[in-house]
């Protein structure tokens, strides 16, 4: 038993014997890179020093002047080119405020102007609504003109064109006037309730302070549907690009709304004259 015990340790004895010497030749090698690294070191940090003091004399024959200070202090020139100039921040929202004012306007006749009951008796369906609608586009010309007047020779608003942009203010008068007279003519007071909600969603989702695409989802993917949004882009264009084809582009959309109300207004009126008792009682 002594004897196993006597061999077995001298075994571990030689084992451990062996790692240390591995370990000595380690630790000899590491040691040379090391001094080898430290060699490196110096001549690193003479090669820096010898550099900085040739930079450092190189920067001290340099003659400073004022084109020199300007080079140090402006290294890149920017050169600005202005693809369509907006001279203030009022001419970048004057195309939101215009539809605004005129939707607003638009609302405002509803309420001093009777959108359903006639002056007296129609003959038909279609006379009743040509003496609405005649009314109603006439005074949409009268605002339009009014809030140009107001744009252009009292608060100086510059435009590409005069001729297009009172025209597409008229054109987009008659168009919220058109949506207006259908929701009030139908529906009365819940009709004034729903066209505040579309002015709401168009003063959000009509990309007019701000891009669309910082808007929520549920916006980006109504605005087409939003007249705002085509008559804001198309007073852009009269007013800042002047890209007038783009102007036409938008006020094709503009017309879509304006002729798909007017006949929803003038199917209403038809098929409410059908119903005289009904009329003549609410006329009286």
């Amino acid at each position: 038993m002594a004897f196993t015990s006597l061999a077995s340790g001298t075994t571990s004895l030689y084992k451990g014997e062996q790692e240390l010497t591995n370990g000595m030749s380690a630790l000899t090698s590491g040691s040379s890179d090391l001094t080898s690294g430290m060699t490196k070191l110096e001549d690193g940090s003479k090669e820096l020093s010898d550099e900085l003091a040739d930079g450092a004399k190189d920067a001290s024959d340099v003659k400073a002047n004022n084109r020199v200070y300007d080079m140090f202090a402006k290294p890149v020139n920017l050169e600005e080119n202005k693809l369509n100039h907006v001279p203030n921040y009022g001419s970048g929202l004057a195309p939101y405020f215009l539809s605004l004012s005129l939707f607003v306007g638009a609302l405002m006749l509803s309420v001093i102007f009777p959108m359903y009951l006639p002056a007296s008796e129609p003959k038909n369906g279609f006379s009743w609504f040509i003496g609405k609608t005649a009314v109603i586009l006439a005074v949409g010309v009268g605002q339009a003109l009014l809030v140009d007047a107001v744009m252009m020779l009292g608060l100086g608003l510059e435009v590409k064109s005069v001729p297009y942009f009172i025209m597409l203010s008229i054109f987009t008068s008659w168009a919220f006037l058109a949506i207006i007279q259908f929701l009030v003519t139908a529906l009365d007071n819940p009709g004034r309730f729903l066209a505040v909600i579309v002015l709401i969603l168009q003063l959000t989702g009509s990309a007019g302070t701000y891009p669309i695409e910082l808007s929520p989802t549920f916006l980006q993917n109504i605005m087409h549907y939003l007249p705002m949004t085509y008559t804001i882009s198309g007073f852009r264009a009269v007013i800042s690009t002047g890209d007038f084809s783009f102007m036409w582009n938008n006020i094709g959309h503009i017309a879509i709304f304006f002729i798909l109300f007017l006949a929803a207004t003038l199917i209403f009126f038809i098929t409410k004259f059908k119903r005289q008792p009904e009329l003549q009682e609410q006329i009286n």
